[in-house]
């Protein structure tokens, strides 16, 4: 009855039209395939009374039927991660089974099922098989009692699946591996894994790893997201360590090996990558729509990599370019650490109580509107020489300043403005400007008061003399 099944789904499955009827029941199919190998290997193998060519008929279908829909890519890849490590650890167990060596066609079921586990491999969805097997190798160094080699073929299925990746990175899901790694790491610290007789688990580990970066470069960071705490594992140091040891070479010097047996990781390529990095985030600022995601970008990059060599991207660009985006990083750390506005051309902010790093420039109040604050005229100016920059104008000459480079990695401290300095300063231009003003009236007044006077006096005499006139004429009259 068995067989018969079997020949039928064989026949389903080497019909293109038909095969397609399969899907959504993937899983299904492969519990019951695994859990067939599974009776075998337990009971089949140790009944004397059964003939063993019928258990070489039988493992022959079964393995013949799941080649089958493991070439159906459509197919293979609806097998979910638990599936797939139960068939990968029954195909396992199996390989490993000196029972069959003895049998007269063993050596080709072998054969049989190595052709199937490469078909696994390539053809399922490659962030499932790659979670199964982290989680497999786990299980396996975790269980006593089971076989060093069964280990040792798991590891070397995941270093086919290093092989693979540079072909199929893009469609992992990398957040979700990272977090199988973790966990990985988390059960086994690298002191744990020293322990073990074979140095083999802790070169997988890192070969998996350096090939993971070398292929994602620095936004390997930002694919942690399903980690909920980071310091559970050292994870995220191994990464930092191996991005920042990939930056330190030079395109000079040979490639290392990590351990030996491990993929060597090319540095050029790797030093490439983040130059590629730096080069779209520089862009971005150079940009009118993206300037200030841009800027965010190159602060944390800079955050995370302090020794980081940004001066090649910088050379080439007006020292008016430089300047603005110095200030821009300036600005961001200003609102990440909360210490309040970028201080004007007129001195540090009364409100502020921390000291900030005036910007080398005594015109620019500001880089954006980010606060709902008025932008400044200069602010205008300052984007209308990019826009001179970019078509090849002339700016004015910019005075000389320090290196943006060690601006970043060691801000100068001015002098510190307190307050009161400040405010007495203010009052007293106020008092001044008061006294002015007061006197200016003064001058006013008596100056108005001296003119009314000398009009009054001359007006009574002007009436004196008419009426002198007026008596003159009428005694004559008389």
């Amino acid at each position: 009855m068995v067989f018969v099944v079997e020949e039928q789904i064989d026949e389903v499955l080497r019909q293109e039209d038909k095969a397609e009827a399969m899907s959504g029941h993937i899983d299904q199919f492969l519990i019951a395939t695994f859990m067939q190998l599974r009776l075998i290997y337990n009971t089949h193998m140790a009944d004397e009374k059964l003939e063993k060519d019928e258990i070489i008929k039988l493992y022959s279908c079964i393995i013949g039927n799941m080649i089958s829909l493991f070439q159906i890519e459509s197919l293979a890849r609806e097998a979910s991660t638990g599936v797939l490590k139960d068939l990968m650890h029954g195909l396992i167990t199996l390989m490993l089974d000196s029972r069959i060596e003895d049998l007269e066609e063993g050596q080709q079921v072998i054969r049989s099922v190595n052709l199937l586990v490469v078909k696994v491999l390539e053809k399922s969805d490659q962030t499932n098989i790659l979670s199964a097997l982290l989680v497999l190798l786990q299980d396996s160094l975790l269980a006593t009692a089971s076989s060093p080699k069964f280990s040792e073929l798991v590891m070397k299925c995941l270093w086919r699946m290093v092989r693979l990746l540079p072909d199929t990175i893009n469609s992992i899901n990398l957040d979700r591996i990272l977090l199988d790694i973790h966990i990985f790491m988390k059960v086994f610290p690298k002191e744990k894994l020293k322990q073990c007789k074979s140095e083999f688990p802790i070169r997988t580990l890192k070969t998996l790893l350096h090939t993971l970066c070398k292929l994602k470069g620095p936004k390997i960071l930002d694919h942690l997201t399903m980690i909920d705490n980071k310091n559970e594992s050292e994870l995220e140091a191994h990464l930092c360590r191996m991005m920042k040891h990939s930056m330190d070479q030079t395109g000079s010097k040979s490639d290392k090996e990590t351990e030996k047996g491990a993929s060597r990781i090319d540095e050029k390529s790797s030093k490439a990558k983040v130059n590629d990095f730096l080069a779209e985030i520089f862009k971005k600022i150079g940009s009118k729509e993206n300037t200030k995601e841009g800027l965010a970008e190159l602060y944390e990059y800079k955050k995370k990599y302090s020794d980081a060599d940004i001066e090649p991207f910088l050379k080439n660009s007006s020292q008016f370019f430089q300047n603005y985006v110095e200030r821009g990083l300036r600005m961001i750390e200003m609102e990440r650490e909360g210490k309040g506005h970028i201080p004007t051309s007129t001195g540090i902010s009364p409100q502020m109580e921390v000291t900030c790093v005036p910007t080398p420039t005594s015109t620019v109040s500001s880089i954006g509107n980010t606060n709902g604050e008025e932008v400044g005229p200069s602010v205008y100016l300052e984007r209308l020489k990019i826009l001179r920059q970019r078509c090849g104008l002339d700016n004015t000459k910019q005075d000389d300043r320090p290196p943006l480079t060690s601006l970043l990695s060691k801000p100068a401290v001015p002098t510190i403005v307190s307050s009161t300095d400040m405010l007495h300063s203010k009052l007293s231009q106020l008092r001044e400007s008061r006294e002015q003003h007061q006197h200016s009236d003064l001058d006013s007044n008596q100056t108005h008061s001296s003119g009314t006077m000398t009009t009054s006096s001359s007006s009574t005499a002007n009436i004196d003399d008419l009426k002198k006139r007026l008596e003159r004429i009428k005694s004559s009259r008389k």
